[in-house]
C-alpha cells in the first residue's frame, strides 16, 4: 500500500517538472476509462467508511503513514531488528525529522504546481494542455491532503493519558468547589472531553490548577459521583464571550462507574458519529 501511494504522489510531480507523462491518450479516451472507475471507487469507499469525511480522513492517514511503512520495509533486509516502545498517549508535537519526507513531498508538489501552471499558460498543444490540467489537479489534491496533516502534526501535542470524546455531551454535570474563605461553590454545566479518567467543564473563569472538586455526572441510567483535580485550563471564544475549559482528572471514582462511562461513550456517543459505527453497534447488539 505504501509503495502504491508513493507512486501515486510522485507521478504528478515527475510529470509536471519534466513533462514526461505516464499515459499518451486523448482527453476523451482518458475520461471514458478513468472517471467511471474513479467515481465507483469513491462511492464504494464513502459507503463503506460512513461518509465522505471518513473517506478523506483515511486518504490523509494513508499518505501520512506512507514514509513510516516505507522505512519499516528495511526490516526485510536487516539481520537484527530492534524494538522500540512508542508512546500511546502523551506525546509532544512531531519534530522536523519525523516529518521530513512529507515536508519534502509538499515542497515538490508545490514546485510541480507552479511549473505546471507556467507551462499551462504558455502551451497551445491540446494534448499537453489537458495532461497538465490533470496532473495539476492531482498535485493540488495531494498537497491539500498532506499539508493539512503536516501542519496538524507540528502543532498537535497530546497531554492526555487516554482519548477523550471531544464534543459536548448531553450529560449534565454539577461541580462543587470548597473554598476556605467563601465556602462551597456549585458550578452547573455539561460534561465535555469525557473518558474513564476525567472530563472537562466550561466556566466563565478558570478554577485554580490543583483544586479538589466533587463531581456529580447525570447519566441516563443513574448519577455518578467522583472526586477530581483540576490539571489544566484552555481558553476559547464563544458567542457569549471568553470562556475557560477546565480539565479535570478523576482522583477517586468507583470501577463500576468507570464502566458506566465506557458503556455510555461507546454504545451511545460513538455510534452517533457515523453510520458505520451505528451499523456495527446494531449488529453486535442483535448478535
Amino acid at each position: 500500500m505504501s509503495f502504491q501511494k508513493l507512486l501515486f504522489v510522485v507521478t504528478p510531480i515527475i510529470a509536471l517538472l519534466s513533462s514526461i507523462f505516464p499515459l499518451i491518450t486523448t482527453p476523451e479516451r482518458f475520461s471514458l476509462f478513468f472517471f467511471p472507475f474513479f467515481g465507483f471507487n469513491v462511492v464504494a469507499s464513502v459507503l463503506l467508511q460512513g461518509g465522505f469525511r471518513s473517506y478523506f480522513r483515511s486518504e490523509q492517514f494513508n499518505i501520512l503513514k506512507m514514509h513510516v511503512l516505507l522505512s519499516a520495509s528495511k526490516g526485510l533486509f536487516a539481520k537484527k531488528i530492534g524494538f522500540k516502545v512508542t508512546p500511546k498517549s502523551r506525546a509532544d508535537a512531531a519534530s522536523v525529522m519525523d516529518m521530513l519526507i512529507p515536508v519534502v513531498i509538499c515542497v515538490l508538489l508545490t514546485a510541480g504546481i507552479v511549473v505546471g501552471g507556467i507551462r499551462l499558460s504558455q502551451t497551445t498543444d491540446r494534448f499537453l494542455f489537458w495532461a497538465l490540467v490533470v496532473n495539476i489537479c492531482w498535485a493540488a489534491f495531494y498537497l491539500f491532503t498532506l499539508a493539512a496533516v503536516v501542519v496538524a502534526a507540528f502543532r498537535r501535542r497530546e497531554r492526555r493519558a487516554s482519548y477523550r470524546f471531544p464534543a459536548r455531551l448531553d450529560l449534565p454535570v454539577v461541580v462543587r468547589v470548597k473554598y476556605p474563605a467563601s465556602g462551597e461553590v456549585t458550578i452547573p454545566g455539561h460534561a465535555r472531553n469525557l473518558n474513564r479518567t476525567g472530563l472537562s467543564f466550561t466556566a466563565s473563569k478558570g478554577v485554580e490548577v490543583g483544586t479538589r472538586l466533587d463531581l456529580e455526572i447525570q447519566f441516563p441510567t443513574r448519577n455518578i459521583s467522583a472526586v477530581g483535580e483540576v490539571v489544566r485550563h484552555t481558553e476559547y471564544m464563544a458567542k457569549g464571550g471568553r470562556r475557560i475549559s477546565n480539565g479535570v482528572r478523576f482522583t477517586k471514582i468507583a470501577a463500576q462507574d468507570q464502566d458506566e462511562i465506557s458503556r455510555y461513550l461507546f454504545w451511545r456517543i460513538a455510534p452517533q458519529e457515523s453510520t458505520a459505527l451505528h451499523l456495527t453497534h446494531m449488529s453486535q447488539r442483535e448478535s
